[in-house]
């Protein structure tokens, strides 16, 4: 488990099914990253088993000093050869945004991937409308990198999708 800040990233627990069913069923924080489709309880169960098969995925629960699960960081389609990853990071109850837990956890997760994985390269997508995601990923030092204009429909309006990206080695 890796520590900062009062947070601490280590693995997704069986406890935590409940509380992520309830975040994947919020159209208001999924709409932070994506169109909102309800998700049945039978896929969130085969999700959540899938997880530790998947060699191109890496999930960490983000939980605060009490140990509550406040959000998930997750390294996708790392590629062992190009060694690079997309980075996902959600934090679900809107009481715990806001508050520094994204910003430990990305450090962590950086440091994470350069250190135990030997990534050279980290990127994301990001609707430009989420300038809160958008100044935290710029705060841990990723960069815009291109921007998809009107890529995305969410909740009735069309929006860029930002691509950013860092180099681990910088």
């Amino acid at each position: 488990m890796m520590s900062m800040n009062g947070i601490t990233l280590g693995p997704v627990e069986e406890r935590d099914i409940p509380v992520l069913y309830d975040w994947i069923n919020d159209p208001d924080l999924i709409h932070l990253s994506s169109t909102y489709k309800p998700v049945h309880e039978v896929q969130h169960i085969e999700w959540f088993n899938s997880l530790s098969k998947a060699s191109d995925r890496v999930i960490f629960a983000i939980r605060n000093e009490a140990g509550d699960l406040v959000g998930t960081i997750q390294l996708v389609n790392i590629h062992p050869v190009f060694r690079h990853a997309e980075l996902i990071v959600r934090i679900g109850d809107t009481a715990n945004q806001s508050r520094g837990y994204g910003s430990a956890a990305l450090r962590l997760l950086l440091e994470y991937a350069k250190r135990d994985l030997n990534l050279k390269r980290i990127f994301l997508h990001v609707f430009a409308s989420n300038v809160r995601a958008i100044k935290a990923y710029e705060n841990v030092g990723m960069q815009k990198e291109g921007c998809l204009r009107s890529h995305v429909y969410i909740d009735g309006q069309w929006d860029d999708l930002l691509i950013m990206g860092c180099l681990l080695d910088e």
